[in-house]
């Protein structure tokens, strides 16, 4: 059971292993509660995935009561939380309510963590947080898939992780300039398009006022910007009206993305639109 949309890395992997999806609506707030409860009790699934801070692509922030909902939940129905906080790390200066791990003892929990999006993308250093009994056949697995990681990249981690304060705080006050590079650029060259200003991570989930995202995704290309359509991040294929924009480039590569956005908008006609026009020229011959 995961989020719909959610990290599209999750749904290939999951797929991959075999496993059936059950997509749950997610939003601004965080996933339904009311919808995940009823999904529970009907399907009783082994796992659920959730990415509770800065959520990609949405960027919703599971409040404290959700996350203490989830886990009673959790419990009741004897379901593993696969806890994705990744980019927890990543806010504006409010931190995250603490884990849904915090709030049950019994609850299968288990918490990812790591350090590629805090640092640098090239240190895939992260961790797991769970009870004993499930660490232990993670741990066997995961030496059979790759015999272990680098010791470099281990070594330079744990180094690093001993500044990480200071290293949170200088990528906080990179990623809020970023993001109000974003921003400005947004409003300036394509106001029409809608979205909720975020409180951390690395995106944020735009809404087109008309047309196909998938569509305009091909006419991006060809103005040399490549964009993710919202179709990608939803088990379903919903979202074909958002598009996921990355606020971790340079702020001088943001800008040249967002012009060459604009002038691929600009181009961009609808199918439908093209449908219409077909159709009235051939009714007015």
């Amino acid at each position: 059971m995961l989020e719909d949309p959610t990290y599209l890395g999750a749904i290939d992997l999951f797929g991959a292993a075999g496993a059936r999806l059950v997509p749950v609506p997610t939003g601004r707030n965080g996933i339904s509660l009311d919808r995940l409860a009823e999904a529970m009790t009907r399907e009783r699934p082994r796992a659920l995935y959730l990415m509770p801070n800065y959520q990609n692509p949405v960027g919703s922030v599971l409040s404290a009561a959700a996350r203490r909902e989830i886990a009673a939940l959790a419990e009741k129905h004897e379901t593993a939380v696969i806890e994705d906080g990744t980019l927890e790390d990543l806010d504006f200066g409010t931190p995250p309510p603490p884990p849904i791990g915090a709030h049950s003892s019994r609850a299968r929990v288990i918490t990812i963590g790591s350090l590629s999006k805090l640092i640098w993308g090239g240190l895939r250093v992260g961790w797991l947080r769970a009870a004993e009994p499930i660490l232990s056949p993670l741990s066997q697995l995961k030496v059979m898939n790759d015999l272990g990681n680098s010791p470099l990249s281990q070594t330079v981690a744990a180094r690093l992780m001993r500044k990480l304060p200071a290293i949170r705080a200088d990528r906080r006050e990179q990623l809020t300039e970023r993001f109000e590079c974003l921003a400005t650029e947004l409003s300036q060259r394509l106001p029409d398009w809608t979205w909720e200003r975020p409180t951390g991570g690395l995106s944020i989930w735009v809404r087109l006022p008309r047309g196909d995202s998938e569509e305009l995704a091909a006419v991006a290309l060809r103005h040399g910007v490549a964009i993710l359509p919202g179709s990608m991040f939803s088990p379903t294929n919903r979202c074909r009206d958002f598009i996921r924009l990355p606020f971790c480039l340079d702020p001088r590569e943001i800008r040249d993305g967002i012009r060459r956005l604009a002038r691929a908008w600009n181009a961009y006609v609808p199918s439908r639109e093209r449908e219409s026009v077909a159709a009235l020229q051939h009714v007015v011959v």
